[in-house]
């Protein structure tokens, strides 16, 4: 089924002014990066000037959102959760923002390990800064051997199979659903899968970027109290 194995292998997309191919997935997080830069930016010099101590409705739909945000990373850190805020906010628009394309038949590029992967390097560097930030470096290196100096070897492993954890999940949760909708379309009458793409497409990345982003806060509590 040529249509299920685009699903699986994803293609290149050829730019002729540079004379040069880009790969699909990374075309398409481009475009995403673009769109939520210039959205933030407008958001930062159009309409957070014009907000009111009396807020309207959209003013009251974002300070919502970013209080629910807020709230959700203080109940998962213990420390630093203000300063992470903005991090789980971001990656979450991200993560949700391909499940829109995905609804005009572009391919999610969070079902390509290389994505998921560079989105799980990040969390790592994240958390390993938050250990020396709260901890210091020295800190940070006692930190491997506790409880015992000999588990450090295998703390130091279970360290470094955290962002491999990351990525692998939320590849194959997505990598998953790409699969289980293209099967839909060639069994079903088109109007049948649309209903389920709601699902795949939006709630879907609505739960996979809420455990991405769980699984990371925890990580980082736990190098944080280690």
């Amino acid at each position: 089924m040529e249509s299920l194995e685009r699903v699986i292998a994803p293609g290149t997309v050829s730019i002729p002014v540079l004379n040069i191919e880009v790969g699909e997935s990374m075309l398409v997080a481009w475009a995403a990066m673009v769109f939520l830069i210039l959205g933030a930016a407008a958001l930062r010099i159009f309409v957070i000037p014009k907000f009111r101590d009396v807020p309207g409705r959209f003013q009251m739909l974002i300070e919502t959102m970013v209080d629910g945000v807020s709230r959700y990373t203080h109940a998962n850190l213990n420390k630093g959760a203000e300063g992470l805020v903005p991090y789980v906010l971001t990656v979450a628009m991200y993560i949700i923002l391909m499940g829109l394309f995905q609804l005009f038949g572009v391919r999610a590029p969070m079902a390509d390990l290389s994505m998921t992967a560079g989105l799980a390097l990040i969390s790592f560097f994240l958390i390993l800064a938050y250990a020396v930030r709260y901890k210091g470096f020295w800190g940070t290196i006692k930190g491997f051997g506790h409880p015992k100096p000999f588990m450090a070897p295998v703390t130091i492993i279970t360290d470094l199979a955290k962002p491999l954890s990351l990525a692998c999940r939320l590849f194959g949760n997505m990598l998953g659903g790409l699969i289980v909708m293209e099967l839909l379309y060639a069994v079903c009458a088109p109007i049948i899968p649309a209903f389920f793409a709601i699902y795949f497409d939006l709630f879907h990345m609505l739960i996979q970027s809420y455990i991405f982003l769980t699984l990371t806060m925890v990580f980082i509590r736990e190098s944080v109290e280690r």
